[in-house]
């Protein structure tokens, strides 16, 4: 079972979708002679574009038939492909620097995109949907009377959940990715026919982008296809990680609509937990309530639990079952209105369960109350905040065994990291520097063997977001050794 985790913090690219169209999927990248893009001033407008220069697109994109023997002819491609086998991260070389595309030339070939940084590929996949797609929904929002009401009701807009290789290469490459449409107008619109509206009024989109790299700081779109029907193809020669609108974590959970459910069979049946999004969730802004925060549960057949609460009327309440989610018991934590998001977890060596709660935020810092229970949760002992002065927010943590224990720390500019080696008692703080300033985000730390793993990266508005670097100890976090770029 994979162990891969989504990063804490959302990664938003602009991106889009494939086709569904009449029971079957189609490809109709051929369809359209132009792709637009935006021309510097003084250019000449081409097929394609608008008035203005901002491109859009052309009407062949809403004809109701597309070619099939395409989109076949793309999933053909990939399968010639090397597959990535399914794990955490995906480590890449570091061999080029990251680039401002502002000042690059704009590529002739409207298929091509430029790419800050080549060796996160997976983001150029991404800037290609965007390319492809976008444009069609952007609505000039200044001639609105009404500033209050809520952007949905009149700008449409493109959001990816995430994206992820799947085969290939920087070379010549398949990217999956999670796709949410919004559009004004939902149910009369062509972007129905490539997804499935959900309970959030959103088109949800699974798509296969077929790229390769031109040159250095270029890519060429070469076609996209459903990520089912790709992976489909291929089954037979891998099983990777697939990009769902509605994820399903390697731990096995999938948030849909108001339901969270489990799986221990590797989502072949699927059991629902008692427990509310509300409940879940809370008054947690940072969230997107289609994936859990990494870190803050747990799930194996013989033990599987779920923090929540911490607010008015509701204690900090752990959501327990000891029997493959056959029977569910709720064990209160501690009683905190105030808790922003709590972690919980089975320490390494299964000695005991853990909930750390993050309360009393104010101007960029916070508390933290942390318990631990040796009974499933049938009594707690409370042990020493990791910081007295509330000078940070936490963004990971983790128990390693009985004793040794990590947690990431972010002040909102850089990173700290505590670590304690007897069971939560005392707190030390690490030294592990990361990249360069503004690196603020990390996976929940992880443990391989005797080796302790952090992932360090920038949350999704950042130039580098969907980079991570990755950092080992081999000597309990006395040390720590920074061996190079992974990505999503």
């Amino acid at each position: 079972m994979s162990k891969y985790r989504k990063m804490a913090g959302v990664i938003a690219l602009c991106v889009c979708a494939a086709v569904l169209c009449t029971g079957c999927r189609y490809q109709f990248f051929e369809q359209i002679p132009v792709i637009g893009k935006l021309f510097k001033g003084g250019q000449d407008v081409k097929p394609g574009y608008t008035d203005s220069g901002q491109y859009d697109l052309p009407a062949a994109l809403k004809k109701a038939k597309r070619p099939e023997s395409f989109n076949k002819n793309v999933i053909n491609e990939i399968k010639k492909l090397t597959p990535l086998e399914e794990s955490d991260v995906i480590v890449t070389e570091d061999r080029y620097e990251s680039k401002d595309v502002q000042s690059m030339e704009i590529p002739k070939n409207p298929y091509e995109v430029l790419a800050a940084d080549p060796d996160d590929y997976a983001a150029a996949a991404a800037t290609m949907l965007e390319r492809y797609f976008a444009s069609y929904l952007y609505e000039d929002t200044e001639t609105i009377d009404e500033p209050n009401i809520p952007k949905e009701k009149y700008y449409s807009y493109i959001e990816v959940q995430w994206s992820r290789p799947l085969a290939g290469s920087r070379e010549e490459f398949a990217v999956a990715a999670a796709v949410k449409i919004h559009d004004v107008n939902p149910e009369d619109t062509i972007y129905t026919e490539f997804g499935e509206i959900g309970n959030d009024n959103a088109i949800h989109c699974n798509l296969t982008v077929y790229g390769e790299q031109a040159k250095d700081y270029t890519f060429n779109l070469k076609g996209i296809a459903q990520t089912e029907d790709v992976l489909n193809a291929i089954e037979e020669k891998f099983q990777p990680v697939r990009a769902e609108a509605t994820p399903v974590s390697p731990d096995r959970y999938k948030i849909e609509g108001e339901t969270l459910s489990i799986s221990y069979d590797n989502g072949g049946t699927w059991k629902s937990v008692p427990i509310t999004m509300d409940q879940l969730f809370g008054e947690d802004t940072q969230t997107d309530r289609i994936s859990l925060l990494s870190g803050s549960y747990y799930i194996a057949p013989d033990k599987t639990f779920f923090v929540y609460g911490g607010r008015e009327n509701m204690p900090v309440t752990m959501i327990v079952s000891e029997d493959a989610g056959e029977t569910w018991t709720n064990k209160e934590v501690m009683d905190h209105p105030g808790v922003r998001r709590s972690y919980a977890g089975m320490s390494g060596d299964g000695s005991f369960i853990y909930a750390l709660m993050c309360v009393d935020k104010t101007m960029g810092s916070e508390a933290t109350v942390l318990s631990v229970s040796t009974d499933m949760g049938n009594t707690w002992t409370a042990k020493k905040p990791i910081d007295d002065f509330m000078t940070f927010l936490v963004i990971g943590f983790t128990f390693f065994d009985s004793m040794n224990g990590m947690a990431a720390v972010t002040d909102h500019e850089m990173l700290d990291f505590k670590r304690t080696k007897d069971g939560g008692n005392t707190w030390e703080e690490v030294r592990m520097d990361p990249p360069a300033e503004g690196w603020t985000m990390v996976y929940a730390p992880q443990k391989e063997n005797d080796t302790w793993i952090f992932y360090v990266g920038q949350d999704g508005y950042e130039e580098m977001a969907g980079v991570l670097y990755k950092y080992i100890s081999t000597d309990m976090g006395e040390t720590w050794e920074n061996t190079g770029r992974v990505i999503l």
